[in-house]
C-alpha cells in the first residue's frame, strides 16, 4: 500500500534551436510493505511503514547547431540533477551500526553532456553517431578510468538503411550504463519485532541486520 502525491513545478524555454527546462518535484512518502519476515513458520519481524520526503531539482539545455551543410545535423546538450531524501523511518547503513539511531539524510548528484551527429548522405541511408559523458555520485568509473570515480562514457554509432519504400534496416553498436535507483542501493527499512519472535527484546540486533540488507551499494 502506498500514497503517491507528487508536486511539481516546471519552467521551459525554446528559441531558434535552443531549448532549456528546469523542474522541481516533491514526493512525500507514505509506503507500507505488507510483507512479514517469516522463517520456518516463525514471524521474525514485520516491516514498518516508511514515511519521508524526497525532492528532485533538474535542469537541462539542448542546442541545435545552425545548418551549414544540409545533410548534417548536430545537437549538443547537457544537464544537472540533484536528489534529496529525508526520512526518520529508514536506516542509514553508515551510521546505524554505531549509534543505533534511525533516520537518513541522503543526497545524490548527477551531471551529463552529449553530442549527437546525424548525416544523411542519400535518401536511403542515415548515419548517426553520438557520445554522452555522465557524472554521478553513486557509481564508480566506467570505460574511462583516468577521469576518476563517478564518470561514465557512453558512445554509440548506428546506420539506418531503406532498401525499398516503407522498409528499414537498422544496424547499431553502443555502450551505455544505467544509474542505479536509491531503492537498489540504499533502502534499509525499519521493522518491529513481535513477541513470538526469537529476536523479541533484541530489536537493535535485528535493526542492524536490516541496515545491511535490501539496498546493495
Amino acid at each position: 500500500r502506498g500514497v503517491v502525491d507528487i508536486r511539481t513545478l516546471r519552467l521551459a524555454y525554446d528559441w531558434e534551436g535552443l531549448q532549456a527546462k528546469v523542474y522541481w518535484a516533491w514526493l512525500p512518502l507514505d509506503i507500507l510493505m505488507a510483507s512479514d519476515m517469516v522463517y520456518n513458520g516463525i514471524t521474525l519481524a514485520r516491516i514498518l511503514p516508511t514515511t519521508g520526503d524526497a525532492h528532485t531539482l533538474d535542469g537541462q539545455v539542448q542546442w541545435q547547431a545552425p545548418t551549414f551543410f544540409k545533410p548534417l545535423l548536430i545537437i549538443v546538450g547537457g544537464g544537472v540533477r540533484g536528489s534529496w531524501l529525508n526520512s526518520d523511518r529508514l536506516l542509514d547503513t553508515d551510521t546505524y551500526p554505531d549509534d543505533h539511531q534511525p533516520g537518513i539524510r541522503h543526497a545524490e548528484m548527477r551531471a551529463g553532456a552529449f553530442l549527437h551527429v546525424e548525416l544523411k548522405p542519400a535518401d536511403w541511408l542515415v548515419v548517426t553517431a553520438g557520445v554522452r559523458l555522465d557524472y554521478n555520485t553513486e557509481t564508480e568509473d566506467h570505460l574511462v578510468g583516468d577521469l576518476g570515480e563517478g564518470w561514465c562514457v557512453s558512445p554509440r554509432l548506428a546506420a539506418v538503411f531503406r532498401p525499398v519504400e516503407g522498409q528499414f534496416l537498422r544496424l547499431g553498436v553502443g555502450r551505455a550504463f544505467r544509474k542505479p535507483f536509491f531503492i537498489e542501493t540504499g533502502l534499509h527499512q525499519m521493522v518491529e519485532i513481535p513477541r513470538s519472535s526469537p529476536f523479541y527484546g533484541k530489536e537493535e540486533v535485528f535493526q542492524e541486520f536490516m541496515s545491511r540488507v535490501i539496498g546493495n551499494p
